[in-house]
């Protein structure tokens, strides 16, 4: 009986572990339902405010996802670009993934004016020459802008296509011309060097203001004043005015070797015109002779001749101020002057006996 008893045991524990054995091989499938997803994608070149199936901006390029509920089904989307809404309905009974492409249609303002400009409709904004600024609009777009103290206006109409409306109206100016064969540098309506050749154009500020236009420059330290008039058409100034040459002939028959310049009722200084040194470019190297330079020298019957815009620097000489004692030294000492002289333009200064004090 205890045999019989102990083989049932063994019996049930070798079921009971093959059982088990099984049960743990054994793979259990569970079916999980989700929701197809609405993946939607921004193609229409500009940021957009997606109102529905949900609230978001999305910009050019991203992407937004949206889950259904499950499903799916009809889902309406709708989109904000500048004003203008989008609608479509997209079934979502999958995965499915939407491109938004549509938007209104465009007016890309671009400023051709040659000069900054300030848009003041349908948007504000500065504008600089050659830029541009996209706007949406259906029917006409009034486009306003100012420039200094003039405002202009100009109309376009698009309904369905993009449209360009290149902005060219603006106040009018004076071309301005250095025709000095010198470089310049003006200093009044603007401030700007200028090269011997060169131009520049500048715009009358307001239509209601004087149409008389002061332009002042400098050539080397003397300085110039012209007017011009603008109305309501450009016009060309052309500089002509620079410092004078002076020629000074030497006949008072011996060898001079100074030459000093000054305004009158001042000392004269110790500067020796005769001893300038120029650069190659015609500026001034230094006024002062350096030990072992020779200093230039003016035989008699022979002429000498030395641009009033070389002498800036010198203390106590002002090279504009029109009148000049101008004093020749000898080889011997002697003195030639002339006082008080008149110096606007080119001219040419005999120096003879009669000059001695």
């Amino acid at each position: 009986m205890k045999k019989i008893t102990t083989v049932l045991i063994l019996v049930l524990m070798a079921i009971c572990l093959i059982s088990c054995d099984t049960f743990s091989r054994r793979t259990i499938s569970v079916s999980v339902d989700r929701h197809p997803i609405l993946t939607l994608e921004n193609q229409t070149g500009f940021p957009i405010q997606l109102t529905s199936p949900l609230s978001t901006n999305i910009n050019h390029g991203a992407i937004t996802r949206f889950y259904p509920s499950p499903g799916g089904g009809q889902v309406n989307v709708s989109y904000v670009i500048g004003g203008y809404s989008f609608n479509s309905q997209v079934n979502v009974m999958n995965d499915i993934r939407v491109t938004l492409t549509e938007r209104p249609p465009q007016v890309s303002i671009v400023n051709n004016t040659g000069f900054p400009i300030t848009l003041t409709s349908p948007i504000r904004q500065s504008l600089a020459n050659g830029a541009n600024v996209s706007h949406f609009r259906r029917g006409e777009v009034n486009v306003v802008y100012t420039i200094g103290g003039y405002s202009f206006s100009s109309q376009i109409t698009t309904e369905t296509d993009d449209m360009t409306l290149a902005l060219t109206e603006r106040p009018p100016g004076v071309n301005i011309i250095n025709n000095t064969g010198f470089p310049i540098m003006l200093t009044s309506p603007i401030r700007q060097p200028l090269a011997s050749g060169g131009s520049v154009f500048h715009l009358r500020e307001s239509p209601t203001g004087n149409p008389q236009h002061t332009v002042t420059y400098t050539v080397g330290p003397i300085s110039f004043s012209e007017q011009v008039s603008i109305n309501n058409a450009d016009v060309t100034l052309s500089l002509t005015r620079s410092p004078p040459r002076i020629t000074l002939v030497n006949n008072t028959g011996v060898t001079i070797i100074n030459v000093f310049i000054r305004n009158p009722g001042t000392p004269w200084g110790a500067v020796n015109i005769l001893g300038i040194q120029l650069n190659p470019d015609g500026t001034v190297l230094r006024h002062t002779p350096m030990p072992g330079d020779l200093v230039g020298s003016l035989t008699n019957m022979d002429r000498f001749t030395f641009w009033m815009g070389h002498l800036g620097g010198i203390t106590g000489l002002d090279p504009g101020m029109g009148r000049f004692d101008i004093r020749l030294d000898d080889t011997h000492g002697v003195s030639y002057v002339m006082n008080n002289v008149a110096i606007t333009n080119d001219v040419t200064l005999t120096f003879t006996q009669t000059h001695r004090p």
